[in-house]
């Protein structure tokens, strides 16, 4: 019987955050938002002066240095002792590893790949580059009968994918050379660019206007619109992408899918902790 309670308390036992009516926002404590908000002025920019600390964060000078000390107790944030200039601390880059380590790039895409979904009514996919091909990870897929499906794991060509030419574009200038060098790009349809100054040339547009267009290059009435997720460093790590038939991912439509599709990439990007170079 003993035990029984004790299960039942242990089911009955709140996990996570607590939820109040209609599950409104906890409050937040005003002291921890001070802190916080300062950690985001230190962070914003090394070598601040307590003055000008206290401005960011619009708080008095005397209630900005007990913050700054207890952040420095804890190692969040330290004073240079000849200057007396502020910068961030290595307990703050301790919990940003934290947060590094822990992501999962899948999952927090999903939520940016869904909403695509729904606005396009198009397959969303996202993708890491792997040498000279595409490794697919996630799809969210679309309800319409005509639709490209990737199987999560699926390779496909780098230089014949939106996904691949994304990534290839904000790649080292020469990295497509470098890939390509042993072998010709693979020709899939009519459209497949093969030679490496006309790839070199779609992934300069790509780079320039944002976005990376699979114009039926790897399957004949299939088109495939890309942009590129960064990392911190703004390095592209991944790829979001939407596909779909060429009579609904046609010309007019092009500029509206492709807007759609750099949204979510920089939804993206923003999930993981990047930033756009």
């Amino acid at each position: 019987m003993l035990d029984d309670r004790r299960q039942s308390a242990q089911e009955k036992r709140p996990r996570g955050r607590p939820r109040g009516p209609d599950h409104a926002p906890a409050p937040s404590v005003q002291a921890l938002d001070r802190a916080l908000d300062m950690l985001d002025v230190i962070a914003a920019r090394d070598g601040l002066t307590l003055g000008e600390i206290a401005a960011a964060a619009a708080l008095p000078a005397s209630t900005a240095h007990r913050i700054l000390a207890t952040l420095e107790r804890r190692g969040y944030a330290r004073a240079d002792a000849e200057s007396g200039l502020w910068s961030i601390g290595v307990g703050a880059y301790t919990v940003g590893q934290a947060f590094v380590r822990s992501r999962r790039v899948e999952a927090l895409a999903r939520p940016a790949m869904r909403a695509l979904m729904a606005a396009s009514g198009e397959t969303v996919n996202l993708g890491v580059l792997e040498g000279r091909e595409v490794v697919f990870l996630a799809q969210v897929e679309c309800a319409q009968p005509l639709r490209a499906y990737f199987r999560p794991g699926r390779r496909g060509p780098a230089h014949a994918s939106g996904i691949g030419k994304a990534l290839l574009a904000w790649a080292d200038p020469d990295a497509a050379a470098r890939l390509f060098s042993g072998a010709a790009p693979e020709r899939f349809t009519p459209a497949t660019l093969t030679s490496l100054p006309a790839l070199a040339q779609a992934l300069a547009d790509a780079r320039a206007r944002g976005w990376a267009l699979d114009d039926e290059e790897h399957a004949a009435g299939m088109r495939c619109v890309a942009a590129a997720v960064f990392d911190e460093r703004a390095e592209a790590v991944a790829g979001v992408s939407l596909s779909g038939p060429t009579v609904r991912v046609d010309d007019a439509a092009l500029p509206r899918l492709a807007a759609l599709t750099v949204g979510a990439a920089d939804a993206v990007t923003r999930a993981i902790g990047g930033r756009k170079p």
